[in-house]
Parts: C-alpha cells; sequence; structure tokens
C-alpha cells in the first residue's frame, strides 16, 4: 500500500502538466486506479488525476503559436543569412568594378 503511494507521489513530484505524454498519463492512471483499489479516498485521487492530466485549452493553443513562431524565425533568419552572402556578393563586384575605372 505504502509502495504504490510512494510511486504515485514520486510521479507527482517528477512529472509536471507540460511533461506528460499519452505513455506517462496511461502510467498516472494505472497507479491511481492502484491506490483506490488499495483504499485511498477517490477524491483525493481524482483530484491529483485532475492535477496532472488537466490541460488547459489556452496552453496547448499558446505553445502551438511558439512553435509557429519559431519555425517563421528560422526561416526568417535563413532568409537574411541569404540576404547578406548576396550583399557580399554584390559589393565585390562593386568592389571589383571600381578597381577597373580607378584610373579615372
Amino acid at each position: 500500500m505504502l509502495k504504490a503511494l510512494a510511486d504515485m507521489l514520486l510521479f507527482l513530484r517528477s512529472e509536471s502538466v507540460y511533461s506528460v505524454n499519452p505513455q506517462k498519463e496511461k502510467e498516472f492512471h494505472k497507479l491511481c486506479d492502484e491506490v483506490i483499489q488499495l483504499g485511498f479516498e477517490r477524491l483525493w485521487v481524482d483530484d491529483m488525476r485532475q492535477r496532472v492530466v488537466a490541460r488547459n485549452p489556452k496552453l496547448d493553443h499558446a505553445k502551438a503559436r511558439i512553435d509557429e513562431l519559431l519555425k517563421t524565425h528560422d526561416h526568417l533568419t535563413h532568409q537574411l543569412h541569404n540576404i547578406k552572402k548576396e550583399l557580399r556578393s554584390l559589393n565585390d563586384f562593386v568592389d571589383a568594378q571600381t578597381k577597373y575605372f580607378d584610373f579615372l
């Protein structure tokens, strides 16, 4: 009984809403069911279960938006790098042309 409770509390301590993936969620539900079967109060266990698996839809939306912005950032950084290469190339071309007409 104490081992099951210790496993559940260890899970609660080491995981958060953000780190729980479907596999860990399944594992946590199994732990919850186990401690209920061993006689722990269902309301308490359900409260703990809610804390782990409850996801705020605004949080999911914010994470998706952050991912989109990171992709845009990467794309723009790549474009900026290409523009800088082109500017260097154009600058080299202008410098070369200036050298040819240096005698004027």
